[in-house]
């Protein structure tokens, strides 16, 4: 198994064989929060590029789907939820179908569409991920960025996951042994990794401390959401 990864969400394209599976990340804050919404007993994630093309699927589901998601970090207006991992908890999401649309986590997660296998992916399920490929000849960590610019939350995430594939044996491509080596070096201080990168600094100004002490922790949710058709589900 050779192990690669992509910095931002628009490498994916051109990085993209067909017969990888890709990891999508965005540990701050999509792929943590849909880790969580399955790991409440979330039924569905149908992820969408635009508020307005949620708006409009909601028209065509049924009455109990909800709509989550942010642009530039806050909920969007119309929205049931916003992108706080916090939000989605069992009471709310256990059972239900979710249309979620991101800034950055989403956009990774369509633009892999053309992968042999796309899964979500983070520090709180990075043990159970790496299970999901463990027959994968070639794997792509899609580190989502912000705005098209490289996260160093998502790269340290990237490091969790390829520490443990290399454990397995998989070899790590350069940009992953770096990945693997910053994660190393700060596995026993995420809270304080995540807190200090640039977008970690921007939830924290917006009131979510919370967030980052939770997207930081691993193995918290052994669920693998993955991406099949147009929408995520857990495959068991």
């Amino acid at each position: 198994m050779l192990v690669r990864t992509c910095l931002t969400a628009d490498g994916l394209p051109q990085e993209i064989t067909g017969k990888e599976a890709v990891v999508v990340i965005d540990v701050l804050r999509a792929s943590s929060t849909i880790i969580t919404a399955f790991n409440s007993g979330c039924r569905e994630v149908i992820p969408v590029a635009s508020p307005e093309e949620a708006l409009e699927m909601k028209k065509n589901l049924p009455k109990e789907c909800l709509l989550g998601g942010e642009r530039e970090a806050l909920i969007i207006p119309g929205f049931d939820l916003g992108n706080s991992p916090q939000e989605y908890r069992p009471e709310i999401v256990r059972g239900k179908t979710l249309v979620m649309t991101t800034t950055n986590g989403t956009k990774a997660l369509i633009l892999s569409k053309g992968a042999a296998s796309s899964l979500i992916g983070g520090f709180l399920n990075a043990s159970a991920v790496t299970g999901k490929l463990a027959s994968a000849p070639e794997v792509l960590l899609a580190c989502a960025g912000t705005k098209g610019r490289f996260s160093l939350e998502d790269f340290a995430a990237a490091g969790a996951i390829a520490h443990r594939l290399s454990i397995r044996g998989a070899k790590l491509a350069d940009l992953t042994m770096a990945a693997c080596g910053l994660y190393l070096a700060y596995r026993e201080k995420l809270e304080a990794l995540l807190s200090a990168s640039e977008h970690g600094q921007r939830i924290i100004r917006l009131g979510w401390q919370a967030d980052i002490s939770y997207c930081g922790q691993e193995d918290l949710c052994p669920v693998v959401p993955v991406f099949q058709e147009n929408s995520l589900r857990i495959v068991i």
